[in-house]
């Protein structure tokens, strides 16, 4: 919904999703949100968001699109299939550079493959690569999750 009006999140994160009803994710904290043709209120190169769950080109400075809240998407379900995120490390610089330059590790076999198609497609490292947009990826993932 928000991706229609133009909005963009830049901050998807386990802790910006709440369950209400214990079913219907609900997305909170769109204080970092901006709409997609405003003019920016941070400089160029400004890194806002939470790096685990960034795409490679908000890490990078080169700003943040649908597809970008998309990438996070891919980390919080890759995270919630695996009990861990695509990426960790000691530190924030090396924490950034795997994010920018390497592949997360498989997901387990035993789980379907178009979902792990659908989760990795969402982790592609080019923005023109990964899968979107978010009502077509809603519509690929309730395909593989029984309601």
């Amino acid at each position: 919904a928000a991706h229609a009006r133009s909005v963009v999140h830049r901050d998807l994160k386990p802790a910006n999703i709440v369950l209400r009803g214990g079913e219907t994710p609900v997305i909170l904290d769109f204080g970092m949100s901006h709409l997609e043709d405003a003019t920016r209120l941070t400089h160029a190169g400004d890194v806002l968001g939470t790096p685990a769950y960034m795409a490679p080109e908000q890490i990078e400075g080169r700003g943040a699109d649908p597809r970008s809240d998309l990438y996070a998407v891919g980390a919080i379900l890759y995270e919630m299939l695996s009990g861990r995120p695509p990426f960790t490390a000691e530190t924030l610089p090396e924490l950034c550079r795997k994010v920018c330059d390497s592949e997360p590790s498989p997901l387990d076999a035993d789980l379907p493959d178009p979902l792990r198609l659908v989760v990795m497609g969402l982790l592609a490292k080019d923005p023109a690569r990964r899968l979107g947009p978010a009502a077509d990826v809603a519509t690929r993932l309730r395909q593989q999750v029984p309601v």
